[in-house]
């Protein structure tokens, strides 16, 4: 064999003939698997639509005391338009430091317009601190809204509702403004 022949004995060619079906076999041995007979079985992926968000949220507490929140959430949508996920929210005005909230909240988006799409969701979590009035902190929140897609995974939306802690003195109608991003996630 001359200088100009490949590993094994192989010409250059067959080298990378055989590097790109070694490569093919590891690529189908991740997306393939073998059931107890040694039949391949295809794995199954789920593409989900998620989001991630920050908010900022305004309401009254006893006195007509002014507070507002900003904060973040997630949304988990298992169809088009019904969603579940988590918010925070921490107060960044106003003379109640340190009061935070958060929660699980279920809801839907459905469009209006390929562009505008109405939106209501319900919460039903904790918040408290800052010697704010809260009882025992249990808070119970809806609200509704409109949303406009600034971008195909970007939307703006504005909501109203009331919030309402359970066995505390604070119940209030809020306003709130939230942008939105979109993504989409693959899930076994």
């Amino acid at each position: 064999m001359g200088g100009c022949g490949g590993f094994f004995g192989h010409s250059k060619e067959v080298n990378v003939a055989y590097g790109l079906l070694s490569l093919l076999c590891l690529i189908t041995s991740m997306t393939f698997a073998e059931d107890t007979t040694g039949r391949a079985l295809i794995e199954t992926f789920h593409k989900n639509l998620d989001s991630y968000g920050v908010h900022w949220k305004q309401y009254s507490l006893p006195g007509d005391e002014i507070i507002t929140l900003y904060g973040a959430s997630r949304r988990h949508y298992w169809t088009p338009n019904w969603f579940w996920g988590e918010m925070g929210s921490g107060a960044i005005s106003g003379s109640r430091s340190g009061y935070l909230e958060g929660g699980i909240m279920m809801g839907a988006d459905y469009a209006l317009t390929p562009t505008f799409l109405v939106t209501g969701t319900g919460l039903l979590g904790a918040g408290g601190g800052g010697s704010a009035p809260q009882g025992g902190g249990f808070i119970i929140h809806g609200s509704a809204g409109l949303g406009i897609k600034l971008r195909p995974d970007m939307v703006l939306s504005a909501s109203y509702g009331y919030i309402r802690f359970l066995n505390g003195d604070i119940r209030s109608e809020t306003v709130e403004i939230q942008l939105r991003w979109l993504f989409w996630q693959l899930r076994r």
